[in-house]
């Protein structure tokens, strides 16, 4: 009889079994690559340094070594070598099992990851080696757990908020799989316990790391698959529900520290959890909505944050648009697990059912149970577009049901599906999947064809201030602190109206934060998006820019009109134009009436600005490495407009009316291009009023990573070499 823990875990692949092209695999190998043979120059020093001498203790070397065991058997050309980790993390075992720095408490927090991921590597090393040493160091890890958390009354100090602790729980559930030692059950199931009660007070506005948290609720979900206890799924897919709709940004990002006042910023390794906690309830329950939330997330946010090296950025702004530099200590590490958690969610299979999760090009070989194979090949360019082709080669012809999830924004009335040619006119939906049920035979091709609608939503998560309310179509009034367009599935731009225009957001395939348009040379309540004016220029400021936007979504563009005015000096009626198409096309009509008895000499207004650097500055991390944009070269046409374009965007602005010059301003962090009216009582419009019109397109280069190595310094030219040659353990 087959057990049921069986039955849920068929759902997922094995690695060896699937095959991901496309972007995404050029990301997946990018990534990888990054993490396990040629890490960033600054990791040298953490690889090499001791865990007893490390103030995360074994949290690298865990890191390191799980991620280089899960990919060594499937990535071709990976000659990484795991036996310096290893070596370091046996020698750094404490008689009770615990890895830490020394003079650490076993309940610093530090100490908690540091066994969280030295306990997960070594996991990841025995199943790629076998060896069974390295299994003795896990149960001996295993077993601390179990003398000090299964019991309550042999932990008097019990931590009752905590995340950094109950975030082991996947590597004691994986422990328990392995040696069927209940013990290791035991001690995740009370861990279990510290998780719900920490997600009840964050539930509460408490203040916890999104990361360790994200992972501690995944943990429920593992502990449900092997246990059956539904209690614990319950509470997770009650988490997910506050998350989603409480948390969770636009984009599908989420913040590093949830419900800090600076909840804009995010952190790689919780969009990693986000997506990998949602996998994982789709894996227990096998409802749809999951899959969306991790598909949004990954071909937004994560795409986002990924750098040309393969590494994952840290310290990304949703809502100023900009990327950070490298997290190489723990972001970079994490992508990869959630990749190879994600390839083997891709195509998934159970009895008489070939599951295809998402329509991303790729390949995998299907168990559908009683010796029946199904080889499956998925190719097309979704998400840039919807014509996606199906190939069908079983082993041999039989009956079976290839279940095709269609994204939530796709009527089944807008898709034309095709087998052979022929067109399939009756189709049935189902939970949210396409079911086709029929005998196939090898070279059967489905053909899906869609097109791509544009929908708009607004969001009042995030820490800056509303802008007011939106009314999207003839919906009614809601209230919004952001706005944004999609095209299908891919978010092509984020915006704010309270800044006369502020695009946070361009879908650039990953670079994304590119420039403001429109804003006014001033500051609005202190919002570090306006920067002060500079001497001898007015200052502009007002109590509220604009409090309505009304959006109208059509087939072929989405319009967001909305006023906003500057206190005593001018109110602006705007258009926003944004089409249906790739690259990211945008046009923003502007009329401005100016108020009388304005000083108009120093008035500065409707400009285009952009940051002087792609990613944050991080003097701590990043020092003269980070990414900087390509000098743009502006074109003035006296009092007509400008041109200003680089190889990143280009910005085409014709203006009328009031208008006396268009001026150039140059910041430390930014530069624009201002509109300064025409000065005196009289003009060429009497009314004081003048009429821009910019029209924005942005370039979407393909994703081609490329290396990101200091070889200025000694350490980087160590690092060359690293993943080319064995590294021998400590003695």
């Amino acid at each position: 009889m087959k057990s049921k823990e069986n039955e849920i875990e068929r759902r997922i692949l094995k690695i060896i079994d699937v095959t991901i092209t496309g972007e995404l695999g050029k990301r997946i190998a990018q990534a990888v690559r990054n993490a396990t043979e040629v890490p960033h120059p600054r990791a040298w020093e953490h690889y090499c340094k001791k865990p007893t001498e490390y103030e995360w203790g074994g949290d690298f070397q865990g890191r390191w070594l799980e991620v280089a065991s899960l990919w060594q058997s499937c990535c071709s050309g990976q000659r990484t070598s795991i036996e310096h980790s290893v070596g370091m993390l046996l020698n750094a075992m404490s008689k009770d099992g615990s890895i830490r720095r020394k003079g650490r408490a076993n309940d610093d927090f530090h100490v908690m990851i540091s066994n969280w991921k030295a306990l997960c590597g070594l996991l990841a090393a025995y199943e790629a080696t076998g060896h069974q040493v390295l299994l003795d160091a896990a149960k001996k890890m295993g077993l601390r757990y179990w003398k000090r958390y299964a019991d309550a009354s042999r932990y008097p100090r019990k931590p009752l908020f905590s995340t950094q602790l109950p975030s082991a729980i996947e590597c004691l559930v994986k422990l328990y799989k392995i040696t069927r030692d209940k013990r290791y059950l035991d001690v995740a199931v009370a861990l279990c316990g510290f998780t719900v009660k920490t997600s009840e007070r964050v539930i509460e506005q408490s203040t916890v790391h999104t990361h360790t948290w994200l992972s501690a609720v995944r943990g429920l979900v593992d502990v449900y698959i092997v246990s059956r206890n539904s209690s614990l799924l319950k509470a997770a897919e009650r988490i997910w529900q506050y998350v989603h709709d409480h948390v969770v940004w636009l984009s599908g990002g989420i913040p590093e520290v949830t419900f800090k006042s600076d909840d804009c910023t995010d952190e790689s390794c919780a969009v990693s959890d986000w997506i990998r906690l949602n996998l994982s309830l789709w894996q227990a329950t096998g409802e749809s909505k999951y899959l969306e939330d991790a598909e949004r997330a990954l071909l937004n946010h994560s795409y986002f944050t990924q750098l040309p090296n393969g590494g994952m950025s840290a310290a990304c702004n949703i809502e100023q648009g900009f990327r950070g530099s490298e997290g190489w200590m723990c972001c970079s590490f994490n992508a990869p697990l959630m990749f190879h958690q994600l390839t083997r969610t891709i195509f998934a299979a159970s009895e008489g059912v070939a599951w295809i999760n998402f329509l991303l090009p790729g390949q995998a070989q299907l168990d559908i149970g009683n010796g029946r194979m199904f080889n499956i090949e998925q190719v097309g360019s979704y998400p840039d577009d919807g014509k996606v082709r199906i190939r069908i080669n079983p082993d041999k012809e039989m009956a079976a049901t290839i279940a095709i999830r269609l994204p939530a924004w796709l009527s089944i009335d807008d898709l034309s599906i095709a087998v052979n040619g022929k067109a399939i006119v009756r189709s049935v939906l189902k939970d949210g999947y396409l079911v086709l049920k029929r005998h196939w035979k090898r070279g059967d091709v489905v053909k899906l064809d869609f097109s791509m609608p544009l929908h708009a939503e607004r969001s009042i998560v995030g820490g800056h201030k509303p802008l007011g309310k939106v009314r999207i179509n003839d919906n009614k009034p809601v209230p919004a602190k952001l706005i944004a367009v999609f095209r299908g599935s891919l978010l092509l731009t984020i915006l704010r109206t309270d800044h006369n225009l502020d695009l946070s957001w361009v879908n650039r395939n990953g670079f994304n934060e590119v420039l403001d348009s429109g804003g006014y040379y001033g500051e609005w309540n202190g919002s570090s998006c306006d920067m002060s004016g500079s001497s001898g220029v007015s200052k502009v400021t007002t109590s509220r820019p604009a409090n309505f936007a009304d959006i109208r979504v059509a087939d072929s563009n989405v319009k967001v009109t909305w006023q906003s005015k500057l206190d005593g000096v001018a109110e602006i009626e705007n258009r926003l134009t944004v089409f249906n198409r790739l690259p990211v096309e945008i046009v923003h009509a502007q009329r401005v009436k100016l108020k009388p008895h304005v000083n108009r000499d120093k008035l500065m207004l409707c400009g285009t600005r952009i940051a002087k650097m792609k990613e944050q500055w991080q003097e701590k991390y990043c020092y003269s490495a980070t990414y900087k944009y390509t000098k743009p070269d502006l074109e003035i046409k006296k009092s007509q407009g400008y041109v200003l374009k680089n190889d990143e965007f280009e910005v085409s602005c014709s203006c009328s009316g009031a208008v006396g010059s268009v001026v150039p301003v140059k910041n430390k962090k930014w530069l624009g291009v201002f509109v300064r009216p025409a000065s005196g009582g009289v003009s060429a419009n009497r009314n004081g009023e003048f009429y821009l019109s910019k029209r924005m397109i942005f370039s979407r280069p393909a994703y081609t990573g490329t290396s990101w190595i200091d070889t200025d310094t000694k350490s980087g030219d160590q690092m060359l070499t690293f993943g080319r040659k064995k590294v021998a353990a400590p003695a």
